[in-house]
Order: structure tokens, then C-alpha cells, then sequence
């Protein structure tokens, strides 16, 4: 037997260092790593805020963030991207919300 004289002790220490390391290596699709812009696939656009101070404002997070899907302001295409247009409209006091 190869582990004859070897402490439990030692030998447990072993294991558990073999499948931490077997867990780190681990790639399953289980739980995929959140990539910048791309927001919660649930929740479009939860990268961008729902309320803005000005169409500036707007602007400068929508580039900041370079979100995957389309963007749409007042019914004009902001940023080009997949799936149906997330919808901002300008309010008369010159904020920006989330429709």
C-alpha cells in the first residue's frame, strides 16, 4: 500500500488541496463569468440607470458602458446592437428616462 505511512492527518490535507484545485480548474457553464456592458441577460440595460440628469449625461454612460444591445432615444437609434431597442425618452425638463 503507497500511503501506508502516512498521517490521516496529512492525507486528508492532500485530498482537500486536490479538489480545491480540481474546482478552481473548473469550467462548467453553470456559472459564466458577467462581462462589462453586457448587463443581466434577464434584465437588459441594467448597466445603464433608468433616470438621467441630461441627454449628456446619457450619452457620456451609454459610451462609457458600450453596451451589446441597441439603445434607442426618443424613438432614434443611439447605439446599434441585438434584440429590440432599449427605450429612453427626454422629459421637458431635459432628463432622460428609461420608458
Amino acid at each position: 500500500m503507497k500511503y501506508a505511512g502516512l498521517k490521516l492527518s496529512t492525507l486528508l490535507f492532500a485530498s482537500t488541496c486536490a479538489a480545491a484545485a480540481w474546482s478552481a480548474t473548473d469550467k462548467s457553464p453553470a456559472a459564466p463569468a458577467p462581462q462589462r456592458g453586457q448587463g443581466d441577460a434577464a434584465q437588459p440595460g441594467t448597466d445603464l440607470k433608468a433616470r438621467y440628469a441630461d441627454k449628456a449625461a446619457f450619452l457620456a454612460d451609454v459610451k462609457k458602458s458600450a453596451p451589446s444591445f441597441a439603445i434607442e432615444l426618443d424613438g432614434k437609434s443611439v447605439r446599434t446592437g441585438f434584440g429590440p431597442p432599449i427605450a429612453y425618452r427626454t422629459e421637458r425638463d431635459g432628463s432622460v428616462i428609461r420608458k
